[in-house]
């Protein structure tokens, strides 16, 4: 486009220049031709003409006139043609100076483009440096968790054997606990019979007593009523001392007979007191064992309540410990982050462990792990099942940690 401009503009120059050249031939011809008479080479005779004076000044006035007209337009279409040989030069330098500019700015450009492909071969190449050191890590890492999950295996199996023979102990000792709680149970029962046939006794030997009481009244009665007859007698007759010293004697016999019966009932009222002695010890025996057997088997359900949780506790563990192994495997570190970075994410899952969605609910503090780490958990759908299905929760929080 410039060099077209350029063109046009010389070309224009060039045809003014022809036609100005053009017109000063044809006015020099004009002017300097001689006129030919028509009969050219014919001698003619000269005539003599007289000229009025007047004519001939005002005609050379007409051609001073004429001619300082001409050099008027001479010196104008040179001024002219300076003028537009000037303007070609200015023309001619702007298009130099555009055309220097624009290949200052081409080279410019050029160097930048040069600078920008080396600083994109760089970078490039600092990429897949980045890229080969990154998957060298990943390969040691890879290696790193698969003797970790060796190690973990072992580990496993070796607790998992523990725990069996903890539990085989376990069950041992509750098995032993519970026959001994039998026992105990049957002889409580037997020490409850006991005190119920020494109840029964007592009752008997109260019922006994309670018949001996009764004959003693009777027999206490008839000796008051002998008394009374034998007072009577006596009044009546005072002679009669064989028959008074007998009644007497009877009345001593009676009231030997009345001493002994109620030594007889006061040890029946021992005996009665210490059978309910024993059977109150008996009872309390028997509340004190049931209720150490209610606080064993308390002890016991908590033991199992706790066994129970601990197991709850440490397959929830292992569960989370999968999933986040499981994401490890499908993390990939960001370019620049640090090390010993951790954050803790809430993940849904369909029944079937598939991700349905994934966010960070205590950020590390770095965007690009929180975003890493997100996308990890999605990369790792479905996720790992839990060896227990009662552990299974649509909604699981766990803590991802590299461990680097």
């Amino acid at each position: 486009m410039p060099r077209t401009l350029w063109e046009k503009v010389l070309a224009a120059l060039l045809s003014v220049v022809v036609h100005g050249v053009f017109i000063g031939l044809l006015a020099v011809s004009f002017e300097f031709a001689p006129s030919t008479p028509s009969g050219a080479g014919i001698e003619q005779p000269i005539e003599a003409v007289v000229l009025d004076e007047k004519k001939v000044a005002k005609e050379l006035t007409r051609i001073r006139r004429l001619e300082a007209e001409r050099e008027r337009k001479k010196r104008q279409e040179a001024k002219a043609a300076e003028r537009r040989a000037e303007l070609a030069r200015k023309v001619r330098k702007l298009e130099e100076r555009r055309v220097a500019a624009m290949k200052a700015q081409i080279e410019q450009k050029r160097k930048r483009e040069a600078a920008r492909s080396k600083r994109l071969r760089e970078a490039e190449r600092a990429r897949l440096e980045e890229l080969r050191r990154a998957r060298a890590e990943e390969q040691q890492r890879l290696a790193a968790l698969d003797r970790e999950k060796a190690k973990r295996q072992v580990q496993r199996r070796a607790e998992e054997e523990a725990r069996q023979a903890a539990a085989r102990a376990e069950q041992a000792r509750l098995e032993a606990e519970r026959k001994k709680l039998v026992e105990e149970t049957e002889k409580a029962r037997a020490e409850r019979r006991a005190a119920e046939t020494a109840r029964r006794e007592v009752e008997q030997l109260a019922a006994v007593a309670k018949t001996e009481r009764e004959a003693e009244e009777r027999k206490r009665r008839a000796a008051e009523e002998a008394r009374v007859k034998a007072e009577r007698e006596r009044r009546a007759a005072e002679a009669g001392k064989k028959e008074a010293e007998k009644a007497r004697r009877e009345t001593e016999r009676l009231a030997a007979l009345a001493l002994e019966q109620r030594k007889r009932e006061e040890a029946a009222a021992r005996k009665a007191t210490q059978a309910r002695a024993k059977a109150e010890e008996a009872r309390r025996r028997a509340e004190e064992e049931a209720a150490m057997r209610r606080q064993v088997a308390a002890e016991a359900a908590e033991l199992k309540k706790r066994r129970a949780l601990l197991l709850l506790s440490k397959g929830r563990k292992e569960y989370a410990e999968r999933i986040r192994v499981a994401v490890a495997s499908r993390w990939i570190r960001p370019a620049g982050t640090p090390k010993g970075l951790r954050c803790k994410v809430r993940v849904q899952q369909t029944t079937s462990g598939e991700v349905v969605s994934a966010h960070i609910v205590k950020t590390s503090g770095n965007r690009a792990f929180d975003r890493s780490v997100v996308q990890a958990v999605r990369g790792a759908s479905p996720l790992p099942r839990p060896k227990d299905p009662a552990l299974f929760e649509r909604d699981i929080v766990f803590i991802f940690d590299p461990r680097d």
